[in-house]
């Protein structure tokens, strides 16, 4: 690397967003996370010395076109012949365990 600490972590950081995230971490860690994070935001900030002028905007790598089928109407399966399939149904529809409780929004 030609600049060995471009951007400026203080060093406490990593140790806060851990407690943030109520991630358990110790010193060692903390350094870890840190120096690896350092590194990381040194080569996104070197992106910004790549020279593009020149090359022009794209969206996208590979050429892209749209690949579903045509919207067009069709006639519905028989309700009585779906709901045969069903292992458990009520009032016309299939009836499915719960898979939230109550307590997930709390």
């Amino acid at each position: 690397m030609e600049d060995e600490n471009p951007i400026n972590i203080q060093p406490l950081d990593a140790k806060k967003i851990a407690e943030t995230a109520r991630i358990a971490m110790d010193d060692a860690e903390a350094q870890a996370i840190e120096d690896d994070l350092r590194q990381r935001l040194w080569f996104i900030d070197r992106i910004f010395d790549i020279e593009t002028a020149g090359v022009p905007d794209t969206e996208r790598v590979l050429p892209q076109s749209n690949v579903t089928r045509a919207d067009e109407p069709r006639v519905c399966p028989d309700r009585e012949r779906m709901l045969a399939n069903a292992a458990d149904r009520s009032g016309g529809c299939i009836r499915v365990p719960t898979v939230v409780s109550e307590e997930a929004g709390a």
